[in-house]
């Protein structure tokens, strides 16, 4: 009987030691993936970074855009050109489309740069 119980333990502390093997393992794998995502992260950072100087850009643009915008109409209501005003909606709208698109971008842009 002593010799049977002494296989059952040699088998018990293979098992064991198998188990840590595959955990150790495991934590290697993680450790592996997570340092190809810290790369990836690393290497998009400067498109990341111009494309955001872009947005900053093109937000100047839509900013005198829509001053010039502002500008006519308020000439068009100083001569009574109610015509013109009415013209003018259109294009104030794209502008605040604008607006919305590269705030709404701008925004998911400084997030993903606060992450990396």
């Amino acid at each position: 009987m002593n010799t049977l119980q002494t296989i059952y333990n040699k088998l018990a502390d293979k098992t064991e030691l198998a188990k840590h093997e595959v955990n150790l393992g495991l934590v290697q794998d993680i450790t592996k993936d997570l340092n190809v995502v810290a790369d990836s992260l690393t290497s998009i950072r400067p498109t990341i970074l111009k494309i955001e100087d872009l947005l900053i850009k093109n937000s100047k643009i839509v900013e005198t855009a829509l001053k010039a915008v502002q500008k006519v109409e308020t000439t068009a209501k100083e001569l009574g050109a109610d015509s013109l005003i009415k013209e003018l909606d259109k294009p104030k709208m794209l502008i605040n489309e604008f607006y919305r698109t590269i705030n709404i971008t701008k925004k998911s842009i400084q997030d993903a740069i606060g992450n990396l």
